[in-house]
């Protein structure tokens, strides 16, 4: 019945699709199910990735430039199993479906985990889209409606796959009934108002870009990575003598407004933070809280 409901939600076969407890569910048995197989994961990338596929060859996104598809390319003819979060997070980075689908349909010896957690904040149509007509079982799209409907707390993801021996081994994993009433009842409304979240999704593009271009003029950041997500990676100024963790707490003790220090991420040690696109309010309140947090540190540097 639930696969029934998000097949009517995601206009697809129901038979090919699996309702998660939040797309993070079905990472361990991934996992499991890919055990001693040769795995590649982008770097960076969600978090969950790296703990579950610890020993993974990684291929590179850079922040200027995105996915290193000669490296993708690479890692497709050498690995049994290749992920691509698209797009990325933290950077944003995004490739288009079509791409995806032609290193599929070349590649038919390697298994690619495609997520597509935050892709409706793109402009490209869901590969699943493509599978509906064009059946390759070498692809796994994993999602979380969580990210696209704003709804963490009540946990709601799928698979989607039209091979049905791996969508079996994973089904097997799975308890019979994933979701509490709350999350089913939910996803019956999202039906009913599809039109209203498509509005939604698309005021949220729009304000990402306003909200980008307003980060870009503050001084202490070097440049912004709007990407494709509901959320905006900035790398800030070397000049700037305040880091991206110190930033963040003095943020939250002052405005009480939390962006992710994601420094960590990337190797060549500049501070970063990842900003979520909010209301078109909460996005000019980061925006003034964060110029003004600069103007009190170069007033103090001055008085120093």
């Amino acid at each position: 019945i639930l696969n029934q409901k998000l097949g009517i939600f995601l206009f697809c076969r129901p038979d090919r699709l699996e309702v998660l407890h939040g797309a993070s569910q079905v990472l361990p048995i991934l996992a499991h199910i890919f055990e001693g197989m040769t795995v590649s994961i982008p770097s960076p990338t969600f978090g969950e990735y790296s703990s579950r596929f610890p020993n993974a060859r990684q291929y590179s996104d850079h922040h200027h430039s995105g996915i290193n598809i000669h490296e993708l390319q690479n890692v497709t003819r050498e690995c049994d199993v290749v992920v691509i979060v698209n797009p990325n997070s933290p950077t944003g980075s995004t490739l288009p479906t079509t791409l995806i689908v032609d290193l599929a349909e070349n590649n038919p010896q390697t298994t690619f985990i495609v997520d597509e957690s935050f892709l409706a904040f793109t402009d490209e149509n869901s590969i699943v889209e493509v599978l509906e007509d064009k059946r390759l079982d070498n692809i796994l799209v994993i999602a979380s409606l969580s990210k696209t409907l704003g709804i963490p707390g009540l946990r709601l993801g799928y698979i989607y796959s039209s091979n049905a021996r791996l969508l079996g081994d994973v089904r097997t994993q799975i308890p019979v009934w994933n979701l509490s009433s709350i999350t089913e009842y939910f996803l019956e409304l999202v039906i009913k108002f599809r039109a209203d979240l498509s509005d939604s999704i698309l005021m949220t593009k729009q304000d990402r870009g306003e909200f980008a271009n307003a980060l870009g003029k503050i001084v202490a950041i070097d440049h912004v990575h709007a990407g494709g997500g509901n959320f905006i990676m900035a790398c800030l100024s070397d000049n700037f003598p305040m880091t991206a963790a110190e930033i963040r707490g003095e943020l939250l003790n002052l405005e009480k407004i939390e962006v992710k220090d994601v420094t960590t991420k990337f190797s060549d040690g500049k501070s970063r933070l990842r900003i979520a696109v909010r209301s078109h309010g909460d996005n000019i309140r980061l925006v003034q809280a964060l110029t003004s947090l600069v103007e009190r540190r170069s007033q103090r540097d001055i008085g120093a």
